[in-house]
Parts: structure tokens; sequence; C-alpha cells
């Protein structure tokens, strides 16, 4: 019995990336407490103009797009140099170093998981293309 590698690449792809997948809903979970737990005084002291424009102050504020908005001060918190452009590099310094811990580990498992589905969505297409005619 032979067996064709395109088909177990295509069906290894799929069942890892429905684990991945899985995983992003788990993470999202996360993500969403730890909304809650995001320290004010970062907000208090970054989330206002000259470091955020007004309009992004509004749209970042409620639902849906709050949890964004903790993504992207977690990766700040995380990673302080990436917030060298709009001038957020001291705010690791307001956050207890469970909450910078927690945020870098976040961060990479996110990454981590993107990289994942990509590679699956690429196998799930190889093992496709290369099925042939029926």
């Amino acid at each position: 019995m032979q067996v064709d590698i395109t088909y177990l690449i295509g069906q290894w792809s799929f069942y890892i990336g429905a684990a991945a997948l899985a995983s992003i809903v788990v993470h999202a979970v996360f993500l969403l407490i730890f909304h809650f737990f995001m320290p004010q005084a970062v907000l208090v002291k970054y989330f206002k103009p000259p470091y955020f424009r007004e309009m992004e102050c509004m749209l970042f504020t409620g639902i849906p797009y709050a949890p964004i908005r903790t993504v992207m001060f977690m990766r700040v918190i995380a990673f302080p140099s990436s917030g060298k452009v709009r001038g957020i590099t001291d705010a690791h310094l307001l956050v207890p170093n469970w909450y910078r811990t927690v945020s870098k580990v976040m961060i990479v498992i996110a990454f981590a998981n993107m990289l994942v589905v990509l590679l699956c969505m690429l196998g799930i297409g190889l093992a496709y293309l290369n099925q042939g005619p029926t």
C-alpha cells in the first residue's frame, strides 16, 4: 500500500490548523480577561493626545475595539522599543512585573499561532494543488 505524501501533508495541516484556530479562540478569551486587568495608570498617562489622535481615542474606547487597544498596550509593555514611534517607551514601568511577563507570553503566542495557521494553509493548498485531475 502506497501512501501519498501530499495527502498526509494536507491531512496533518488540517489537524494542526484546527488546533491552532482553537488556540486562537482560547487566546482571545485570555485577552478579554486581561483587558480588565490593564493598569489604569497606563491608560491615564498614554491613552490621550499627543500619543494617540482624538479619533483613535474615541474609536478604541468602546466595544468592539477596546481589546485592540489592550493588545497595542500589551505589545508596548512587553517590548518597550516598539513604542518608539509614538513616544510610549516607559509604559512598562507603570505595570507590575507579572503583567509584563504575561504580555510577552501572549504576544509571542499570538505570533506563533499566526505563523502556524499560515503554514497550515500553505500545506492544505499544496495538498489541494497536487491532487491532480480527478
